[in-house]
């Protein structure tokens, strides 16, 4: 942390600690808007976009399907979706193939599996994206019950209610007896 941290509460400290840190000597991040890929994202630490990174031990050819991996002007685009707050920490949101573009807004699918699985009777989750009109994408949660549970679809809506903004609930959940990992 910053000498200017050091008079923050634990909880605080921890907050800035959780997050992947600012980065080391020689290495730049930007964060470039997703819909404009040549406009910066403010860091304000809530503003996201796709994490750029450059530097000396950053790679400067990426050989795969994705030769757009380095941008012209020499930034390695991480594939990530991040926020960067004003003293530089930054903090890695999702994957941006893994994202739920709703209204012009990233919904985080990892986020919304999360918050599913920490209720005691939901075993399985997988955040989706299906497409909707107005929006664009809206989340679908796919849901595996834990064995003998009779939780129902209002009961795990309400269980984001206040852990993030309600627009970002799901608008359906989907009982399925089985997920398959890969």
């Amino acid at each position: 942390i910053k000498a200017k941290h050091k008079s923050l509460s634990k909880d605080e400290i921890n907050e800035l600690r959780n997050s992947q840190g600012r980065p080391p000597y020689g290495v730049q991040l930007r964060l470039i808007d997703t819909d404009e890929p040549l406009q910066r994202v403010e860091e304000d630490g809530m503003s996201q976009g796709r994490l750029q990174i450059k530097g000396h031990w950053i790679i400067n050819d990426y050989y795969t399907e994705n030769p757009d991996a380095i941008t012209e002007d020499g930034w390695f685009d991480t594939g990530d979706i991040a926020t960067i707050d004003a003293d530089g920490y930054m903090n890695i949101r999702d994957r941006s193939k893994d994202l739920i573009k709703s209204g012009g807004e990233w919904i985080s699918s990892v986020e919304l599996e999360n918050i599913a699985v920490a209720h005691p009777q939901i075993r399985m989750a997988a955040a989706i994206a299906a497409k909707h009109k107005k929006w664009s994408e809206r989340p679908v949660l796919i849901v595996v019950k834990e064995p003998d549970s009779e939780i129902e679809e209002s009961q795990v809506l309400s269980f984001y209610e206040g852990k993030i903004a309600s627009w970002q609930i799901p608008d359906k959940v989907i009982f399925v007896d089985n997920i398959v990992l890969n």
